[in-house]
């Protein structure tokens, strides 16, 4: 049946339309976020805080930085061959309250530098740079970076997510080259070169360590500083000739039951594992251990801190691991060492008992 509605020249009728409950309702489109700034100039320096998109193009040349600076709600992108130039107790901070991201864009050829102003070229004449929480997918690329550093925390100091740290330089810093914290995380770092720095030259989460590539230069004598943590993906380590320093547990096991984790461990890699520290692998969800070197570089599971027999605690496997390889050996202990994997129970805390028990230390 149709119905027709018809209107006179001097009559309006009103329609009133029902709701369909097969369609969504209709909703007002958001405003679109209001446009920040776009800032080309080149400043002789920089003293407060910014909400700014702030491009530092190479023309700009040297930029001096004082104490207070920041960036909040916006960026800052350095071009290459562009220096800056920090006076003491500076830093460059980026995203503490709000989001904020640093693009360095420096070249092998023009790299950007960032160095201490004056004459204050020595280790800790000014903090390094601090990518805070609010930070996430900042990037650094062809950077120098010189005589930062504090007694607390490292020249790059990271909270922030999705950090990317390659092709760069970083010498005669106070304290460690790179700090991670466990809330942060470095998804690239290669290509770097790590000079007269602090031993850990790296401190980072595991779950950041699978980025660190072969390709690095580290000091003599320098090793990786991992702390416990959760591995919920696939990684790879393989930093020949430096050692992974294990500070802590790590928990390898998948997201879910239908994706599985895995730590592979390259030919030449040493672990040496604090008192405390070990592995577990696929305790709730499915995860695998490879470490396998028949014919190669031997890999090396060690202690930090006693070369005796049941110095650390092993590795083990307290749930459902896939798969767990093993083919290793070291040159320091009095015993060859072997991997241990327990078979699991029906409680938590049982389960972790019967691990401790049933692990057979590896030296």
């Amino acid at each position: 049946m149709a119905v027709a509605l018809a209107c006179g020249p001097d009559e309006q009728k009103s329609q009133k339309v029902e709701a369909n409950p097969n369609m969504p309702d209709r909703v007002q489109a958001p405003a679109p976020a209001p446009r920040r700034p776009q800032i080309t100039d080149c400043p002789e320096a920089l003293r407060e805080p910014e909400q700014v998109d702030r491009v530092l193009g190479s023309t700009c040349k040297s930029v001096t930085v004082h104490p207070g600076y920041r960036i909040e709600n916006g960026s800052l992108t350095i071009e290459a061959g562009v220096t800056l130039q920090f006076m003491p107790g500076a830093e460059l901070a980026v995203g503490f309250e709000r989001p904020a991201t640093l693009h360095v864009r420096g070249t092998p050829e023009s790299p950007v530098r960032f160095t201490a102003a004056g004459d204050q070229a020595k280790p800790g004449a000014w903090k390094g740079i601090a990518l805070y929480d609010h930070a996430d997918g900042s990037e650094i690329a062809g950077l120098v970076l010189e005589f930062a550093g504090t007694d607390l925390r490292g020249a790059i100091y990271v909270q922030a997510t999705d950090v990317k740290i390659d092709g760069s330089t970083v010498r005669d810093s106070q304290n460690v080259a790179v700090h991670v914290t466990s809330k942060g995380h470095v998804s690239s770092f290669k290509g770097n070169r790590l000079e007269r720095v602090s031993s850990p030259a790296l401190l980072l989460p595991a779950r950041s360590a699978g980025s660190v590539t072969p390709d690095n230069t580290f000091p003599p004598d320098s090793v990786i500083h991992v702390l416990g943590g959760m591995i919920r993906e696939r990684a790879r380590w393989d930093v020949p000739k430096v050692p992974f320093v294990i500070g802590g547990v790590i928990e390898i096991e998948g997201p879910d039951d239908k994706h599985e984790a895995m730590l592979e461990l390259a030919p030449g890699t040493v672990l040496k594992f604090d008192d405390d520290a070990y592995f577990t692998v696929g305790y709730d969800h499915p995860a695998a251990l490879i470490a396998e070197a028949a014919g190669k570089e031997p890999i090396v599971l060690t202690s930090a801190t006693r070369q005796t027999s049941h110095a650390w605690r092993g590795s083990t496997s307290t749930a459902r691991p896939r798969r767990a390889s093993a083919t290793w050996c070291s040159s320091t202990a009095a015993s060859a060492p072997t991997a241990g994997w327990s078979t699991p129970t029906t409680r938590r805390d049982s389960a972790r008992r019967a691990a401790r028990s049933a692990t057979t230390a590896a030296e």
